[in-house]
């Protein structure tokens, strides 16, 4: 299992993780390298609810 299989696995069970991914894809939301956090969600998301607070 790659790292993002093991990341999904772990949140699936119900944890929070930070983990670093390498890619530029996300640009310019997220670096490469750059710590995210991902965590389980109860229900389910309402469109435009990112959990961010500002």
């Amino acid at each position: 299992m790659g790292v993002l299989g093991s990341v999904a696995a772990r949140v699936a069970g119900g944890a929070t993780v930070e983990f670093r991914p390498s890619s530029s894809s996300m640009l310019p939301l997220i670096r490469s390298r750059q710590p995210v956090v991902v965590a389980p969600v109860d229900g389910v998301p309402r469109p435009g609810a990112s959990g961010r607070t500002r």
